[in-house]
């Protein structure tokens, strides 16, 4: 089985538009958020994340989008592509012009 790139894992030959991949995200230098998180998400499919609060589905997001340093964080393990690129480390707004974003949720007035 070859994995390279933004190919799926072998099962179904889906192509995955963002991979995760055994991610470490640290807060101030010390604190370690995530530890070995992965995740896929195959090119036409929804993928969900659940979790109490505090299991760091947010930090994830975080690290993936690029707004991780804005809250003293930073990525210090593992690989985040999209489209099969690394996009780890990046800003924001260059995630952005890559494809990627995330979509706030709809604050009741």
């Amino acid at each position: 089985m070859e994995r390279s790139g933004s190919h799926g894992d072998g099962t179904g030959g889906e192509r995955n538009i963002l991979d995760v991949r055994q991610i470490e995200v640290v807060y101030n230098k010390v604190q370690i958020a995530l530890a070995g998180v992965s995740l896929a998400v195959p090119e036409g499919k929804i993928v969900a994340v659940l979790g109490p609060n505090g299991a760091g589905k947010t930090t994830m997001l975080r690290a993936i989008s690029g707004f991780l340093p804005s809250e003293s964080g930073k990525v210090t393990d593992g690989e985040i592509l999209l489209d099969g690129q690394s996009i780890k480390g990046l800003q924001p707004h260059v995630v952005a012009r890559k494809g990627g974003c995330i979509m706030p949720e709809a604050q009741a007035i």
